[in-house]
């Protein structure tokens, strides 16, 4: 739990801003944390001082020592006041390197001397690499490995391949493989190096080898076995290639299925090179009555159901029409067409038909006229109707017409359209002015006004960032504010314009807060009731703030009096360090 900060502790961080905020939560406050210091700082206009420029001191110590220690070291005991980032910047631009050796004390916290037997078992039995064994012990480079590796007396492994190691790999990499060369004939060669040395001189495995015997109990041998008539009429009939037939079964290579092929003696496919004039006549006479699937079972035994397609293609004849036969269906169609008023696309969607043509048809032919599609419904107009509505439309009014009609105003509306009438410009905007909008709106009555203003009043308690003021206020900073704000900018001070501050009975927006500063530009227009600013001006003290209020003829005439008057209230309540102490 977060305990509240005493008098004591925050008149000890105002007596030492020098220090910084890392330094006291290691000294004066052991209790709290470097973010929670730098937090309570910034709320009471601290700021903490520290030095930008480095002393020849300091740069004679960094030359001195960097090659040796390091930036982690020198940060923690010569060069307290400074962090290893800077550290390390300024030995950038000063042009300084470590050593070796300097770089094994900086990485003193990772013994390499505990982990040798691990580190040495790695490199020599294994074969990894430098940066793969950094990786295992966490470290981003691989140059502390190589320095002990020297201290161990540890040779390099030997990079480059002898003439009797090509010989070996030459003779038995068919036979024996990469993993059994390695442990016997080429001990000093890892798996992965012997394998990259055989692609180099295009040396393969022999295929005897790679192929392994799939026993019966294995779940690849089931599934081929139970998908035996699926992979023949995919090789036979439809004569697909094996890559496709491989990923339709599930797999990724297809020397499996070559193998099973063999196994159930399905001899390989017939592949005729040419068409001969026979198979052309019978394509042309057959294809549009019987279609690809039957040519290829009957007729053309010889020839796939792709080949015949392509082939017909070419030539430029159709293919068959599928006629669905829907007499079965006659009733359930014709009440969702005539009773329900589907249409056509959905009715075919209900039969499992992509398109509607062919429910078109038969409605022809089954003798279903058209449906009448009107706005009330598919009801017919009568001819004493459309006789009123001639004569009455262009003067007649609202009431009179939907007496005399049995129809919906928009159904009026939309057949006199398609007449060709027009109505008078008196009754413009008709349909969009309802007697709903005119009487029966309910934020016309006074009770739901008052209810509506309530809830919102409530809301914007709780979300006082969202408040109106606020955003109109951002958009629209006037001439006095523009001018105090330029001299806040000038000296570099952190305010906050126009935010929000809690108090006993609302929230409060002032101009400029600066910690436990309030700054006021007190305008001819807005800052007439005297009454207002008194009031809201207790409020802001009761909460532990001092105001400074500037008229509107002090700011435009004598501007360098306000920025003093700041500067000095500033100085009072030691919200700035050093820099700005003797003006």
């Amino acid at each position: 739990m977060t305990t509240k900060w005493t008098k004591e502790e925050v008149e000890i961080l105002r007596d030492n801003k020098d220090i910084g905020s890392l330094e006291l939560s290691k000294t004066l406050l052991k209790n709290r944390t470097k973010v929670a210091i730098t937090k309570k700082a910034t709320k009471c206009g601290i700021i903490f001082y520290i030095p930008s420029k480095w002393t020849k001191e300091e740069v004679e110590i960094l030359k001195n020592n960097y090659k040796k220690f390091g930036a982690i070291e020198l940060s923690k005991t010569l060069l307290k006041n400074r962090t290893r980032m800077a550290v390390l910047r300024k030995a950038d631009n000063l042009g300084l390197k470590l050593d070796k050796e300097g770089i094994i004390k900086v990485h003193t916290r990772i013994r390499l001397d505990d982990k040798k037997e691990y580190i040495i078992h790695l490199y020599v039995d294994k074969g990894y690499s430098l940066k793969k064994i950094a990786k295992c012990l966490n470290l981003k480079r691989h140059l502390p490995i190589l320095a002990h590796f020297k201290k161990w007396d540890i040779k390099e492994r030997p990079f480059k391949w002898i003439e009797e190691e090509i010989k070996i790999l030459k003779e038995n990499y068919k036979e024996m493989g990469s993993l059994k060369l390695s442990e016997t004939l080429l001990k000093n060669r890892s798996k992965t190096a012997i394998m990259a040395r055989a692609s180099i001189y295009k040396i393969k495995v022999s295929r005897k080898k790679k192929i392994k015997k799939i026993s019966k109990k294995n779940p690849i041998y089931l599934k081929l076995e139970n998908r035996k008539n699926y992979i023949i009429d995919l090789y036979l009939n439809k004569r697909y290639p094996l890559r496709k037939i491989a990923n339709c079964v599930g797999l990724n290579q297809c020397y499996l299925i070559v193998k099973y092929l063999k196994k159930w003696g399905v001899k390989k496919r017939f592949n005729l090179g040419k068409w001969t004039e026979k198979d052309e006549k019978i394509l042309k006479e057959n294809y549009k009555r019987i279609g690809a699937v039957e040519l290829s079972k009957t007729l053309l035994k010889n020839k796939g159901i792709i080949e015949i397609r392509n082939k017909a293609y070419k030539f430029k004849v159709a293919p068959p029409r599928n006629i669905i036969k829907l007499d079965n269906k006659k009733d359930y169609i014709i009440n969702l067409y005539v009773n329900k008023r589907y249409p056509l696309l959905k009715i075919a969607k209900c039969i499992g038909l992509n398109q509607y043509d062919s429910i078109k048809r038969y409605l022809k032919k089954w003798g279903v006229k058209k449906r009448l599609i009107n706005a009330q419904g598919g009801k017919e107009w009568t001819k004493e109707e459309i006789k009123y509505l001639k004569e009455n439309y262009y003067l007649g009014e609202k009431v009179d017409l939907l007496k005399n009609i049995n129809h919906n105003f928009v159904g009026i509306m939309h057949k006199a359209h398609r007449l060709g009438i027009k109505r008078s410009p008196k009754f413009k905007g008709e349909f969009n002015k309802t007697s709903f909008n005119k009487i029966d709106n309910p934020s016309s009555r006074p009770e739901a006004r008052l209810k509506s203003s309530k809830r919102m009043k409530e809301w914007l308690r709780k979300n006082p960032d969202k408040m109106l003021n606020r955003l109109l206020k951002r958009n629209c900073i006037t001439s006095l504010e523009k001018s105090v704000m330029r001299i806040l900018k000038k000296h570099n001070l952190s305010y906050k314009y126009n935010m929000y501050v809690k108090t006993k009975d609302s929230y409060r927006f002032p101009d400029f807060r600066i910690g436990k500063l309030i700054i006021e530009c007190d305008g001819k227009r807005f800052h007439n009731d005297k009454e207002k600013e008194v009031k809201r001006d207790r409020e802001l003290i009761e909460q532990g703030f001092e105001m400074l209020h500037f008229s509107e003829d002090k700011i435009n005439k004598n501007i360098l009096c306000v920025e003093g008057c700041i500067l000095k209230k500033l100085n009072q309540l030691q919200m700035f360090g050093n820099k700005l102490s003797d003006y």
